[in-house]
């Protein structure tokens, strides 16, 4: 007599560390729940699935051959983008990095840059900068780049070209090439330009 054996593995298809997507346009909604779950094995997931969606160009593509929008755009429509900067604060490094990075792929596309501009999270980014790890340093400084194509006088307020400067001596060769590209996009006439007397930093 034949008996039924069932496994306790997982199909080869199911990812246990990333949620499981709705469909179409209930995918981000649905993210967005999770992301603010009390659970963090939830958030983590979610935040995993999250950079997919962004990041995936054949998502991006049959999303858009069924009519629905998805991607960087969609963070501006489901409200993503400030749950995930709450997550700035996690305990768990991972949730932070997987936050930031999600923020950093949306500030590609102007769309996402405004929304993170308008989201008033420049000081927000500025203030984690220095405390951060070297490879969530280096994504706030990604992530600024792209937020002062639009406008400076938020990172400038916030003290910035300070968090830059300092970043100019870092052992990291890729941070200090990042913060010296940051202290660029900052190098405009008048204002700036004082700071950076005050600061004792001569820019060629």
């Amino acid at each position: 007599m034949a008996h039924t054996v069932i496994s306790v593995k997982l199909p080869p298809n199911i990812d246990p560390t990333k949620s499981r997507l709705a469909y179409g346009d209930r995918e981000l909604p649905k993210l967005n729940r999770e992301l603010n779950s009390s659970e963090l094995l939830t958030r983590q997931r979610a935040l995993m699935s999250l950079c997919d969606v962004m990041h995936n160009p054949e998502k991006i593509s049959e999303a858009l051959r069924v009519g629905h929008a998805v991607g960087r755009d969609a963070f501006l429509d489901h409200d993503i983008i400030v749950p995930l900067s709450q997550l700035f604060d996690d305990n768990v490094y991972q949730a932070r990095r997987n936050a930031h990075k999600a923020i950093e792929m949306c500030v590609h596309m102007s769309p996402g840059t405004e929304g993170v501009v308008d989201a008033k999270l420049v000081p927000v980014l500025v203030a984690k900068l220095l405390n951060e790890e070297d490879e969530i340093k280096e994504l706030i400084l990604d992530t600024l780049h792209y937020c002062m194509t639009i406008e400076t006088l938020s990172a400038l307020e916030s003290g910035a070209m300070e968090s830059f400067t300092k970043l100019l001596s870092h052992t990291s060769a890729s941070i200090r090439s990042k913060a010296a590209r940051d202290v660029m996009d900052l190098r405009q006439p008048g204002e700036v330009s004082k700071m950076l007397e005050k600061l004792g930093v001569t820019i060629r």
